[in-house]
């Protein structure tokens, strides 16, 4: 069962167990769209009672004294409470806080966190509390097919298997994005529509034209300049840093996949692509590519900073 299977068959289990068993979950991962969805689906599954009530707390506004108050509170005669810390950045500080419990909470808490990995502390310390903890990775390439036919079946659009391939290399990562086109042609086909390879282009706003396509393909060849060239071509068309760092992210997992496994679940044509690449550039580097982006894609999300010379520093690392 792939990663991404295995975190749909996970929430849909807790959406169950949650209203009915208090505990401490803790969302964490790459893929801060996933820790979105995961969210959105346990409060929906939680909220089946008028008296049910979900309470927000920003992680940099939470004390102590507020974490174990709703922590130990508990009532016959209250409403069932879940209460959602969001952006964590400091897991030793709440692992401590957890740390300091001798029993198990009387709430239900999710706790979102703004990294990868999961702190080793905080790890132990659900662990005391007979907490658990979800990673959410970004889906591969084939469970991509999987979540793309899921939005698009929600939203009365299907999608052939080239549909599949054109989103998938134009969007990449930013699934927000991709939802979000979704939702503006469920509003203009109310009554359904099909994707293909041939309308998807006209129909979705892609990112500036075929530039993003070409992007990769100099990566591919690791043509430096004409690489550099294409990327002053999409942001001088001001295509969002997100965008183009979610194609970089793409193009840096499928080269992990196949540099992994030559015979990988992949288009022929694909591996091929692939194949001479990810013979000269090494995993290490590939994978300090991959860190660079998930920094790229947080501090654009985090700050006000210009992020788009770290861009460069990324084509560096792919050419």
């Amino acid at each position: 069962m792939s990663s991404y299977h295995q975190f749909l068959k996970t929430v849909r289990e807790l959406i169950t167990l949650l209203p009915k068993a208090p505990t401490v979950l803790v969302l964490y991962g790459e893929s801060s769209y996933l820790i979105h969805k995961a969210t959105r689906a346990l409060c929906i599954g939680w909220q089946r009672d008028v008296n049910d009530t979900i309470h927000r707390w920003p992680a940099n506004t939470l004390e102590r004294s507020q974490f174990i108050g709703f922590y130990e509170q508990a009532s016959l005669f209250d409403a069932s409470t879940l209460n959602i810390i969001s952006k964590l950045k400091s897991q030793a500080e709440m692992a401590k806080w957890i740390k300091g419990l001798n029993k198990e909470p009387s709430s239900t808490i999710i706790i979102t966190v703004e990294s990868s990995e999961l702190n080793k502390g905080l790890d132990q310390a659900l662990r005391q509390v007979s907490g658990q903890s979800i990673r959410c990775r970004h889906p591969n390439r084939a469970d991509f097919a999987v979540l793309i036919s899921q939005l698009g079946r929600n939203r009365k659009i299907s999608l052939t298997s080239d549909a599949v391939t054109v989103l998938n290399d134009v969007f990449g990562d930013d699934y927000f994005s991709l939802e979000n086109e979704f939702n503006r042609i469920a509003l203009l086909y109310p009554n359904g529509v099909e994707l293909t390879a041939q309308n998807a282009r006209q129909m979705v706003k892609l990112p500036s034209n075929k530039h993003v396509f070409e992007l990769s393909d100099k990566l591919l060849r690791r043509d430096a300049y004409q690489a550099e060239q294409v990327m002053h071509s999409l942001l001088a068309k001001q295509e969002s840093v997100l965008a183009i760092t979610g194609i970089l992210a793409r193009h840096c997992r499928t080269a992990l996949e196949i540099s992994l496994d030559r015979q990988a679940k992949l288009p022929f044509g694909l591996i091929k692509r692939y194949n001479q690449y990810t013979r000269e550039l090494s995993r290490i580097r590939l994978l300090k590519a991959l860190r660079l982006c998930q920094d790229i894609d947080a501090l654009t999300k985090s700050s006000r900073q210009d992020t788009r010379l770290h861009l460069f520093r990324l084509l560096d690392l792919l050419v």
